[in-house]
C-alpha cells in the first residue's frame, strides 16, 4: 500500500511541476481547461439554450461564449465549469482503473474531435484541438497501447490534481477580490449570494471528488502501465 501511496505522490508531483513548463505544460493544462468549458457548453445545451463558441488559450485560461433559456438557465450554465471538471476527474479515475483503456482512449479523441469541429473557433485552440486531437488518433490507428495508457494516465491524474488547483485558485480570488473571480463572480451576479460562497463550494466539490477519485487510483495496480494489462 505505502509502495502504490509513494508512486502516486510522486507521479502527482512530477506531473504538477510540468504544467510549469512553457510548452509542455500548457499543452498538458489545456485538456483540463477545455472540460471545464465543456461543462458550460453541455448544461447550456441541457437547459436549452446554445453554444456559440469555446475559446483555448495558451495563458491556460479558457472561454465558453453560451446562450441561455431563461434566469434557470443561465444560473446552471454558470455554474457547471468547476463542478462539472471535478464530476469528470472522478468518472474519469473510475473508467481508467476499471481498465477500460481502449473505450477512454476512443472517447477522448472523440470528444477532441468534436470540440475542434464543432466548438472551438480561436486560433490558439484549433491548433492545440488539432494536434491533440490528431495525435490521439495515430495512437489509435498504430495500435500504440503502452503509449496510450501513460498518456490516459497522464491526463487522468492531471485532470484531479488541476481540478482542484483551479478551484482552490478561484476560492482565493473569492475572498480576495470577489468582483473578479471568474465563475464565482458570475453566480454571485445570477443568484446574489456571495462570491465567497461560490468559492468554497467549488472547492468542497473538487476537494470530495478528489477524495473518491484517490481511492481507485490507489485500488489499482500500477504494474499496468508495464505489462499493459487489459489495453
Amino acid at each position: 500500500m505505502m509502495e502504490t501511496v509513494l508512486f502516486f505522490l510522486t507521479a502527482a508531483v512530477v506531473l504538477t511541476a510540468l504544467t510549469y513548463t512553457p510548452m509542455l505544460g500548457t499543452y498538458l493544462s489545456l485538456f483540463q481547461t477545455m472540460v471545464h468549458e465543456n461543462g458550460h457548453a453541455f448544461m447550456a445545451i441541457a437547459t436549452g439554450g446554445k453554444v456559440r463558441s469555446i475559446s483555448l488559450f495558451y495563458t491556460r485560461e479558457g472561454l465558453a461564449e453560451t446562450g441561455y433559456k431563461g434566469k434557470l438557465g443561465q444560473a446552471l450554465t454558470t455554474f457547471a465549469g468547476y463542478p462539472f471538471a471535478s464530476g469528470m476527474a472522478l468518472l474519469y479515475s473510475w473508467i481508467f482503473t476499471s481498465g477500460w483503456y481502449s473505450g477512454l482512449m476512443i472517447g477522448l479523441v472523440g470528444l477532441l474531435i468534436w470540440n475542434t469541429l464543432l466548438w472551438v473557433r480561436n486560433p490558439a485552440g484549433i491548433i492545440w484541438g488539432l494536434a491533440a486531437s490528431g495525435g490521439g488518433l495515430y495512437l489509435l490507428i498504430e495500435n500504440m497501447v503502452m503509449l496510450m495508457m501513460w498518456i490516459m494516465f497522464i491526463l487522468g491524474l492531471l485532470l484531479v490534481i488541476q481540478s482542484v488547483r483551479s478551484a482552490w485558485i478561484i476560492l482565493q480570488r473569492s475572498l480576495k477580490a470577489p468582483a473578479d473571480a471568474g465563475d464565482a463572480t458570475g453566480m454571485h451576479r445570477v443568484s446574489r449570494i456571495p462570491a465567497q460562497v461560490w468559492g468554497v463550494l467549488f472547492f468542497t466539490l473538487a476537494l470530495a471528488a478528489a477524495w473518491f477519485s484517490a481511492g481507485f487510483w490507489l485500488q489499482w495496480d500500477s504494474t499496468a502501465l508495464i505489462h499493459g494489462e487489459n489495453a
